[in-house]
């Protein structure tokens, strides 16, 4: 059984963001690469690109995990050899934690984000509104997954029989606060 968001769908919606606030040059900054959900989201990152003029190059991927320790050293590295003229204009995260990570990478490396660099996170954590610069995210409807998911489970238990799965699949909010720059 599985309760979940639309990971395509919420990447391609924030791409698409951003794309119509004219940014040229995003990056997505990957998870773990055997989680499903990074795939997905690396799925709707790359599907934004097909709606649009600008082209999707694998490089635009960039793995980082999804702790901040990691996310935060591999962000410093990841602009340790770039020139100014090839950072990119934004940054899609994998997730919330990851992309406090990178700002606080960022802001140690002299970018400003949203200035230099537009950030968005994924989940909506409790940090991301009260952070220095408030992130742009992906709210998931936490409370209505807890919800779905209990009454699977209730349903399972209760049932004299084997159930077959169910797969339930909610749609996201776009939260746009002051990490990203239109």
């Amino acid at each position: 059984n599985v309760v979940a968001i639309d990971n395509l769908r919420a990447i391609k919606k924030a791409v698409k963001y951003l794309i119509d606030s004219g940014h040229t040059k995003i990056v997505h900054f990957a998870g773990p690469p055997q989680s499903s959900h990074t795939q997905e989201r690396i799925e709707g990152f790359r599907h934004a690109f097909s709606e649009c003029t600008l082209v999707f190059h694998k490089d635009m991927i960039v793995p980082i995990g999804s702790h901040y320790d990691e996310a935060f050293a591999r962000t410093r590295e990841y602009f340790k050899n770039k020139t100014r003229e090839e950072y990119p204009t934004a940054i899609v995260c994998f997730n919330d934690l990851q992309a406090l990570a990178a700002l606080a990478a960022l802001r140690e490396l002299g970018i400003d984000v949203p200035r230099d660099i537009s950030l968005i996170g994924n989940d909506d954590i409790y940090y991301a509104s009260i952070y220095p610069v408030p992130l742009t995210t992906i709210r998931a409807p936490q409370q209505e997954i807890g919800r779905k998911a209990a009454e699977i489970l209730i349903r399972n238990i209760e049932s004299p029989k084997l159930l077959p799965p169910e797969r339930i699949v909610l749609e996201t909010e776009f939260v746009v606060r002051q990490s990203s720059r239109v």
